[in-house]
C-alpha cells in the first residue's frame, strides 16, 4: 500500500522547464546565436551543469556566464503561480490522506518561492539541492525523504519529468511515474509510468492500494 508520494518540482507540478528554455534561450541570443533546441540540454540538470551548458553555448567562461545569467533571471522572476499545471490544484487536496513531499533541484530559496506564489501548503516535507550532499541522480534526495517519513520504498511513489530526476527515483528502488516530456525530447524509457494528466496517478493509486 503506498503511504507517501515524492514530488519533483520543476517540471512536475509547475511548467517551469518551459520558462527556464525561453527565457535562457533569450538570455544566449545576447552572445550567440544558436538553435532553440540546444537550450533543451538544461532541462533537469542542477544549476552548475545548467551553467556549464550555457558557458559553452555562449562563449563565455563560467564565471562570466553565473553572474549574467544569474543577473538576468533577478530581473525576469518567474511567478509560479504563472507557470502551475492545471491539474495540480484540483490533484493535491485528493491526496491529503498521504505524506506528500517535494524532493528538488532549485536552491532552497527557489522552493520558498514556489511554496509562496502557489499558496500550496499540503506538503508535509521540503527538500532541496542544499539538503543532500549528491545531487539527482543520486538517490540521496528520495532516500533521505523515506528516512524522514518512516516509509519503506514499496510504500513510496516518485513523481518526475527528467531523465535525471527518473533516474533518481529508480536509484532509490522507488517506483517512478513521469509527467510526458516528449515537448523537451526528454528521455523517460526508465519510467515505469509515463502521464499525460495528474488525475492517471489518482488511478494509479487507486489500483495499487485496492
Amino acid at each position: 500500500m503506498i503511504k507517501a508520494i515524492l514530488f519533483d518540482m520543476d517540471g512536475t507540478l509547475v511548467d517551469s522547464e518551459k520558462y527556464y528554455t525561453e527565457m535562457s534561450y533569450k538570455w544566449v541570443l545576447q552572445y550567440r546565436d544558436v538553435n532553440k533546441s540546444d537550450i533543451y540540454q538544461i532541462v533537469g540538470l542542477n544549476m552548475d551543469d545548467t551553467y556549464k551548458t550555457m558557458s559553452l553555448l555562449s562563449g563565455l567562461s563560467y564565471d562570466e556566464t553565473k553572474k549574467s545569467y544569474d543577473e538576468y533571471f533577478s530581473v525576469h522572476p518567474m511567478d509560479y503561480n504563472d507557470y502551475l499545471f492545471d491539474d495540480v490544484k484540483d490533484v493535491l487536496p485528493k491526496l491529503c490522506d498521504y505524506k506528500l513531499a517535494i524532493c528538488t533541484l532549485s536552491s532552497r530559496d527557489m522552493l520558498n518561492k514556489f511554496i509562496s506564489d502557489t499558496g500550496l501548503n499540503c506538503f508535509d516535507l521540503l527538500l532541496s539541492d542544499e539538503d543532500v550532499k549528491n545531487p539527482k541522480p543520486s538517490p540521496d534526495i528520495y532516500l533521505k525523504a523515506i528516512e524522514r517519513f518512516g516509509v519503506n520504498r514499496s510504500e513510496t511513489l516518485v513523481i518526475e519529468d527528467s531523465s535525471t530526476g527518473i533516474k533518481a527515483g529508480k536509484n532509490a528502488g522507488i517506483c517512478t511515474l513521469a509527467r510526458d516530456g516528449s515537448r523537451f525530447f526528454i528521455d523517460q524509457s526508465e519510467a515505469d509510468y509515463i502521464f499525460d494528466d495528474l488525475h492517471e496517478v489518482l488511478n494509479i493509486l487507486n489500483e495499487k492500494n485496492i
